[in-house]
């Protein structure tokens, strides 16, 4: 697993970015990693000899082979490599891709309540890559009973760590712990009862009326 840290940080020498998406649905999860750079930095170190995109490619599909692989390209400020990944909860702790960013990632599940802590650094630091910005979001659709995320919206919560935050002296943990899938009121359902019982009213109310006018 370190060796899979350095080659990914090799991307990162050229300031490049990591964004790290994990959904949890109920008892699945899917996630995401997303790594990129401008079109101008990126050529601008391959001259340079600053890192290889081939190099750290071949890793992860050599440690993480589990992973789809695609090429992303938005723009010119945003092109890069996307790693995506879906499996039962219970093997979160073993497969997910945002080992990469610690050394101890934990996930327990006990009485219906999911808990994910990682270590206080995240590895990078180790090797003084001079990344721009982390960013990790945890989607879910379960109760949140605590979690110290810097930012949360529907249902989404946000880690944000830049090139200041990367320090030693700095806690970048993950902690979240997540209590059963909240129970959702499918308003479909509701609109069609209403209305069939509205329609039987009125049919009910027109046969009474047509009943005293005959």
């Amino acid at each position: 697993m370190k060796k899979l840290f350095c080659l990914i940080c090799l991307i990162f020498i050229t300031g490049c970015n990591a964004e790290y998406t994990l959904v949890i649905d109920g008892d699945e999860y899917n996630d995401k990693l997303f790594l990129y750079d401008s079109q101008s930095s990126l050529s601008e170190a391959i001259k340079k000899d600053d890192t290889s995109m081939d190099v750290v490619i071949a890793a992860i599909r050599r440690n993480k082979p589990h992973y789809n692989e695609r090429l992303f390209t938005e723009s010119l400020e945003r092109t890069g490599y996307e790693y995506t990944d879906s499996g039962l909860v219970e093997e979160l702790e073993s497969n997910t891709i945002v080992s990469l960013f610690y050394d101890d990632v934990d996930v327990t599940e006990e009485d219906g309540v999911l808990t994910l802590e990682t270590s206080s650094v995240i590895n990078f630091n180790e090797y003084r890559a001079p990344l721009e910005n982390v960013s990790i979001k945890i989607v879910t659709n379960r109760k949140l009973i605590e979690t110290n995320a810097h930012n949360s919206y529907d249902n989404t919560y946000v880690w944000d760590f830049q090139s200041g935050d990367l320090g030693e002296d700095v806690d970048n943990k993950i902690y979240i712990k997540l209590g059963e899938v909240k129970r959702t009121i499918n308003y479909h359902i509701i609109i069609l009862v209403v209305s069939l019982l509205l329609i039987c009213g009125c049919v009910i109310l027109y046969n009474k009326v047509k009943n005293k006018l005959g």
